[in-house]
């Protein structure tokens, strides 16, 4: 598992618990959770874990890794949920996520236009609540889906 500085994940690590750097001449430098200071839950879920990329965010490691020649193999790792013709989809979670974080680059224009679409229903639909025209954008969804 992956949990870097930018990671959904933090937030609920922050939340419920604490993590602690370990110094280990070996394996390098990582964080665990301090279980002294993390609820059970956090402890159940985290507990187990290193977190050796918590110093960093996505951007600060492709920057080193272009720096140090390997962005190649850094852009061949795999995150999405449901790849469309072997490519990242654009509208799982961690695509959503990877998109956020400035790695749009990652990804081909039928993924991004599927994440602007999300991000635009996703706002319309914000809106109709703020407004009070949430039945109108209910109803307009469920004529959509009937017409499949």
């Amino acid at each position: 598992m992956s949990i870097q500085q930018d990671d959904k994940a933090v937030g609920v690590i922050q939340e419920f618990g604490k993590v602690v750097k370990v110094r280990n001449s070996d394996k390098g430098d990582y964080f665990v959770l301090d279980l002294t200071h993390s609820s059970k839950e956090a402890q159940i879920v985290f507990g187990n874990f290193h977190f050796p990329l918590l110093e960093y965010t996505k951007t600060s490691m492709k920057n080193r890794a272009e720096e140090r020649g390997f962005i190649e193999i850094m852009n061949r790792t795999w995150f999405c949920y449901f790849p469309v013709g072997g490519e990242p989809c654009g509208t799982c979670n961690p695509c959503v996520y990877s998109i956020d974080e400035c790695m749009a680059y990652r990804f081909n224009k039928a993924a991004m236009r599927r994440y602007r679409l999300k991000k635009a229903r996703k706002y319309l639909r914000q809106v109709a609540q703020t407004t009070g025209l949430i039945h109108v954008w209910r109803f307009l969804k469920s004529f959509r889906s009937s017409e499949g």
